[in-house]
């Protein structure tokens, strides 16, 4: 069975109260406080502020917010700035794809070749291009410069590192054989030598055995002689 909280403001009754019939629980509960209200002016503001700067203040202002950030907000911001770019990047893809279908299947849409017709072709041609040329940029001025301060390795660095990464597992492997094999030699050594030590105490018993026997033979004879 549920006890009732005694701190709850609706079972508390104070001293100048005693003596007043109880109200109901449902009048005695505590009155409902407004939270603060909360408009988003405040961020229109400073995105209208930010498109105001020029691009080497909003730079600035940037790489302060960045300084007052800790470790772990400034590599959740970067990651999700980097992921942006990527989405941006592939998009562009994606697009210059489509811009090429079009440019190829558009021929085949005109009946007669017409000067306006020639000129569509080639800006259907050069759409995907610019495209490519878009992702190339984002992909170079925009990405990699976060890409390095996260850690990520592009272009002779990652080759190389994907070299060393295969030097290190090769190395590994051959470390592993060899060790692999000096255990092999290592119980076969032991095997045989457990084995050697077997056939000595095999041969050391048999000479006991041959020794005892002679003795025997000897004290006999010696016993016969008397």
């Amino acid at each position: 069975m549920s006890r009732r909280n005694p701190l709850n403001d609706r079972y508390v009754m104070e001293k100048d109260k005693q003596g007043v019939s109880r109200k109901s629980v449902s009048n005695a509960r505590p009155k409902t406080r407004a939270g603060e209200s909360t408009t988003g002016t405040e961020d229109a503001k400073k995105k209208a502020e930010r498109k105001k700067m020029s691009r080497a203040e909003r730079k600035a202002a940037d790489e302060e917010e960045m300084k007052t950030l800790g470790p772990r907000a400034r590599e959740k911001k970067l990651r999700s700035e980097y992921n942006r770019w990527d989405v941006w990047r592939r998009r562009c893809v994606i697009i210059s794809f489509i811009l090429m279908f079009l440019a190829l299947a558009y021929p085949f849409t005109v009946y007669e070749q017409t000067e306006q017709t020639q000129i569509i072709s080639l800006v259907l041609w050069a759409l995907p291009f610019i495209a490519i040329g878009a992702g190339i940029y984002i992909s170079y001025a925009k990405q990699r410069p976060i890409g390095r301060v996260l850690g990520i390795k592009y272009g002779r660095e990652a080759r190389e590192e994907e070299r060393s990464d295969v030097r290190a597992k090769r190395e590994k492997q051959r470390r592993d054989y060899n060790l692999q094999e000096q255990k092999v030699h290592a119980r076969v050594e032991e095997k045989e030598k457990r084995q050697q030590e077997r056939e000595e105490r095999r041969k050391a018993n048999k000479a006991a055995e041959d020794a005892r026997k002679e003795q025997f033979k000897a004290a006999g004879q010696a016993k016969n002689k008397k």
